[in-house]
């Protein structure tokens, strides 16, 4: 439309002056167009600009959200949180031309990064797990071979650091669980039954 309004004003401009007594009605009426035209197509492209403005607002806050997300561990509900990120990032509208890369390739790192630890973790679970197994085991027989003091009421302190210590260790083999987690709750109740201190 700018161009054939430009089209037409080029035009207007090779064509001689009407009758003095039309000639200013003429042009005002013709200027009245243009500038109504012009007007109109100032309007709508600072629509536009507030459009892409209020997008890229939107897209900064994903950006924010997925970037606080990246370090998490909690590799189901994280994992969820970022696709729904990723689904809503997809409804918002074009932004700013000269902000669109950056601003994408920041999202993406920000899911990238999260991903790719989620990946590494997986594949060296079963490492980590037997690690785990190991550690646990490494308690028990710490457990086993703590001395502990006259004062029961120091001693279920102890037991109960050491239970901190049994749950904040991680996952372990599927097929260990079971039999580990029996072991430890037989040497916890060896250890209640020889210092005389019931279940707690």
């Amino acid at each position: 439309a700018t161009k054939e309004m430009n089209e037409l004003f080029g035009l207007w401009r090779t064509i001689r002056p009407a009758p003095k007594e039309n000639n200013d009605q003429v042009w005002a009426d013709f200027k009245g167009i243009l500038d109504a035209f012009y007007a109109a197509r100032k309007e709508y492209f600072n629509a536009i600009r507030s459009e892409l403005n209020e997008n890229y607002n939107k897209k900064l806050n994903i950006c924010l959200e997925a970037e606080s997300l990246k370090e998490s561990s909690d590799w189901k509900k994280t994992t969820n949180d970022l696709i729904r990120l990723q689904n809503e990032w997809k409804k918002i509208g074009p932004v700013p031309k000269i902000k669109s890369d950056v601003i994408w390739k920041r999202f993406r790192t920000a899911c990238d990064d999260f991903f790719n630890k989620k990946k590494g973790y997986f594949e060296n679970l079963s490492t980590v797990e037997a690690e785990n197994l190991q550690k646990k085991m490494d308690l028990i027989r710490e457990l086993d071979e703590y001395q502990f003091a006259e004062d029961n009421k120091d001693n279920i302190n102890v037991i109960h650091e050491f239970q901190r210590r049994w749950f904040d260790t991680g996952r372990v083999p599927i097929e260990k669980k079971d039999e580990i987690q029996q072991e430890w709750q037989k040497k916890i109740d060896q250890v209640l039954e020889k210092l005389k201190i019931s279940r707690f």
